[in-house]
């Protein structure tokens, strides 16, 4: 999932057509929305959140509670925005998300959360204020993906500063410590 935070200082979008076939059913007063003193927060659903879509959420609202505590704005909108990726998920995918994402946030924050409509081309008009914190952005991995990309390596620093791969130590013997603790990580 990839978030994209603008702390505006005024934000209004008007609903134009239908982007999906799978759009949302949307009510009227869902098609235009303004909003001040506003966090808003441009999402994207990638296809990689498949993996753990719970887990996805949980980390993103950890991350949308920790900026909002510190920007702390008036509200918080949730605004669907594709182009923050070139990797989408399913459609139904990514609005079920979103709006599991948007319940969560209103049972844990003290503010009002709102979501701009899913799969709906919109147009919007945005005052960002300028201080440290009005512009950032989050990517949020599955711990499933940051496993694959992070990689461990072992070293055995003998007492002579040589530094060597495990597989080049010659253990004392099958019950050695350092060849248990070796075993044990690897």
């Amino acid at each position: 999932m990839r978030l994209l935070f603008i702390h505006a200082k005024d934000f209004e979008y008007r609903v134009k057509e239908k982007a999906l076939s799978e759009a949302e059913i949307i009510s009227e007063d869902k098609k235009h929305a303004t909003f001040n003193d506003c966090l808003v927060i441009f999402t994207c659903v990638e296809k990689k959140d498949e993996e753990n879509p719970e887990e996805v959420i949980n980390n993103a609202i950890e991350n949308i509670t920790e900026i909002v505590n510190k920007v702390k704005p008036s509200i918080v909108v949730l605004y669907p925005y594709a182009h923050l990726s070139q990797e989408l998920a399913p459609p139904e995918l990514a609005l079920n998300i979103l709006s599991k994402l948007e319940n969560k946030l209103q049972q844990d924050l003290k503010i009002p959360i709102f979501r701009a409509p899913f799969g709906w081309y919109k147009e919007f008009k945005l005052h960002c204020y300028g201080h440290p914190l009005a512009e950032l952005s989050r990517t949020i991995l599955p711990t499933s993906r940051i496993k694959k990309i992070i990689k461990k390596y072992f070293k055995i620093l003998t007492p002579k500063g040589e530094l060597l791969n495990p597989e080049d130590y010659e253990f004392k013997d099958l019950n050695d410590p350092l060849r248990v603790l070796f075993k044990v990580w690897n």
